[in-house]
């Protein structure tokens, strides 16, 4: 168990000496020799004072790794297990949810095709009527039967995912995803530049490069500048 009131002790240190390395960039002026010397110094001061930081923050954290390391060997066959065993049971629940919801959607669906029926005998009779009696109102009743018909056959039925069992319920999420059956069919909009090779040709052709002999289609090559203590 790491002792938290050390910690806090070492970052309390750590940040007493950044502040002070803080107002002192702050306050450096190079305009000669000796302002560019007492820059260097300094530079070489941060360096060090980086990489006494990570040595402490690591000394801290390696004792940790090495029991998460344990930890997770203990509890990781286990873990595994439980999903196992979880999927194992949604493989026999889920046939039986996907036949309940086919049940209420062929219900849905029958009760739609009932009314559309039963609007269409109004319908029917509003027109013979129409035409017997050369009524204009049960004529407009009848094009608003059909109007209110085209609604009803255009509304998408769904039913509710949810199952309930004396108390008990369940529910379906279904959920897109994806898998690659040609990757040079993919669409140039879903491609990733490999960075880390670029980097890596960089560095094996870096003579290539300066000369101007190596180019890569797509890429331009620059300097950066950067100081070195």
């Amino acid at each position: 168990m790491t002792d938290l009131t050390v910690v806090n002790s070492r970052l309390a240190e750590a940040i007493g000496e950044y502040k002070v390395l803080c107002d002192t960039v702050e306050c450096i002026e190079i305009t000669d020799d000796n302002g560019h010397k007492s820059a260097i110094e300094l530079g070489s001061k941060i360096n060090k004072f980086g990489k006494a930081l990570e040595e402490k923050r690591n000394e801290t954290l390696d004792p940790l790794r090495e029991e998460t390391k344990k930890i997770n060997a203990i509890f990781k066959p286990v873990i595994d297990n439980v999903e196992t065993l979880n999927k194992k049971l949604k493989d026999k629940i889920i046939p039986y949810q996907e036949a309940v919801e086919k049940r209420k959607k062929e219900w849905a669906e029958a009760q739609k095709q009932k009314e559309l029926e039963e609007m269409e005998k109004r319908k029917n009779e509003m027109l013979a009527v129409a035409v017997e009696q050369d009524n204009d109102l049960a004529l407009d009743i009848a094009g608003n039967i059909e109007a209110e018909q085209k609604v009803i056959e255009q509304k998408e039925i769904k039913v509710k995912t949810i199952v309930k069992s004396s108390g008990a319920k369940s529910s379906l999420r279904r959920d897109w995803t994806f898998e690659i059956t040609d990757e040079k069919k993919v669409p140039r909009t879903f491609l990733c530049v490999d960075e880390k090779a670029i980097k890596q040709l960089i560095k094996d052709k870096k003579e290539e490069i300066e000369k101007g002999t190596l180019t890569l289609a797509g890429v331009r090559f620059y300097q950066t500048t950067d100081l070195r203590y």
